[in-house]
């Protein structure tokens, strides 16, 4: 980092001449080395998507009016161990997530906070982030869309809830497309980016394909409660859509 003298005089600077020191995602990692030595660690993969937290600090002023479980967009490839945090007797975590790990600490009396996280980000952009992704091909971008919503469809429970619901009453229209959905928006626009490539002969039409890989994905997550779980839901999911698109090649 060419910066990183300047931005430690300013993390010294920070120490005494303001009230409290907000520091988020890439910010927080450096701080936490800057201020107490905890070293950043590398993930075996990106850490991409909105994730489940809870609060462990409800007397914490930053955690006031917080559900005790809220979601918090994340998007980075390394992290902070929690044990080495909790070695560090100045700092206190406050909210963490069983997926992403700690989310929000602080100082006593706030004076540093450290965030993990983005909570700023607005509703497209880690979708625009997930598309303009350069480290992937289309067909790569679009396997893993297929494993991660399937993932996230059988492991949330509000999501999967409503999956059961809306097959029991299909008359309710919960199932049918709608362009509005970021399901639907990002399948498609990654079906079509996959149409552009060359991974999806483009004389197939886009729409099919899509309403096929929403079939897949339907048909899996009912397969997966038919067997009560007992398969990676991911891994067969991704599968199966590499057949589909083998089929679609140019």
């Amino acid at each position: 980092v060419e910066y990183w003298p300047e931005l430690c005089r300013i993390m010294e600077w920070s120490r005494t001449h303001v009230h409290s020191t907000f520091h988020i995602c890439w910010g927080a990692q450096a701080a936490l080395y800057y201020h107490y030595g905890i070293n950043k660690t590398d993930l075996p993969e990106k850490l991409f998507g909105v994730y489940p937290h809870r609060v462990e600090r409800r007397s914490s002023m930053l955690m006031r009016g917080f559900d005790d479980v809220f979601m918090v967009p994340h998007s980075r490839h390394t992290t902070v161990r929690r044990e080495d945090i909790e070695r560090c007797s100045k700092l206190k975590i406050l909210a963490s997530s069983e997926q992403a790990g700690v989310y929000a600490m602080a100082t006593e009396g706030g004076r540093q906070i450290f965030i993990t996280g983005h909570s700023e980000y607005d509703a497209r952009t880690l979708e625009a982030e997930y598309l303009a992704d350069s480290t992937r091909t289309s067909r790569e971008k679009l396997l893993d869309f297929v494993g991660q919503s399937l993932r996230i469809s059988s492991s949330d429970p509000v999501l999967y809830k409503a999956f059961i619901h809306a097959m029991k009453y299909p008359e309710q229209g919960a199932l049918q497309r709608n362009e509005h959905r970021i399901y639907f928006r990002v399948l498609s626009e990654l079906v079509e980016l996959c149409r552009r490539d060359g991974f999806i002969d483009a004389r197939y039409d886009g729409d099919m394909a899509v309403e096929y890989l929403v079939t897949l994905h339907r048909g899996t997550l009912l397969e997966w409660r038919i067997y009560e779980g007992n398969f990676d839901i991911a891994q067969r999911g991704i599968a199966m859509a590499e057949i589909l698109l083998r089929g679609w090649e140019a």
